[in-house]
């Protein structure tokens, strides 16, 4: 078992100020976030931009008239650096012919982007397949999205969460 995110504090320091604030840690901390750090506008960096929507607004900014472009290149380089660390944490324990198990959110994987992509950069002899977790109302109704056909090499359908009713109960 191996820790592969980055600390959450380092990306909060890279969501504020930049992946240049990493100049800033000692180089031990340093070591804790990948050596090399790729943040492409991509496929990614678009999926990236419509899940946060206009949440690059919202929260505490470096500066208080801070541009949201800005907002939105710091948070996606926070996303990269979590991407780029879980990447050569699993690239750095994969030998030929071990299995390399890594759990991660559905949005670091989906399409085969984010932590699949930078792994697969580091070790591209690897044989990978990514299995998505998907959240569906009902298992008995189920109409897969063609979509969903593209999330990964497997679709692993879940019964999604259902909220508490105003009693509590689920």
């Amino acid at each position: 078992m191996v820790a592969s995110n980055v600390p959450r504090p380092l990306a909060s320091l890279v969501s504020r100020g930049g992946l240049a604030a990493l100049d800033t840690l000692a180089a031990a901390t340093r070591a804790q976030v990948a050596s090399a750090i790729d943040c492409p506008e991509d496929d990614y960096y678009d999926n990236f931009v419509k899940a946060m929507g206009d949440m690059a607004g919202h929260g505490p900014s470096a500066a208080p008239a801070e541009d949201p472009k800005l907002r939105m290149t710091r948070m996606y380089q926070a996303q990269c650096i979590k991407d780029e660390t879980m990447g050569e944490s699993v690239a750095r324990v994969w030998r030929p012919g071990s299995l390399v198990v890594h759990y991660n959110g559905s949005f670091h994987s989906d399409f085969k982007l984010g932590t699949a992509a930078r792994a697969r950069r580091r070790a591209r002899q690897a044989s990978m397949l990514v299995v998505t977790a998907v959240p569906v109302k009902d298992l008995d109704q189920l109409t897969p999205a063609k979509e969903d056909r593209k999330r990964a090499d497997y679709l692993l359908y879940v019964l999604a969460p259902q909220k508490p009713d105003s009693a509590g109960r689920r």
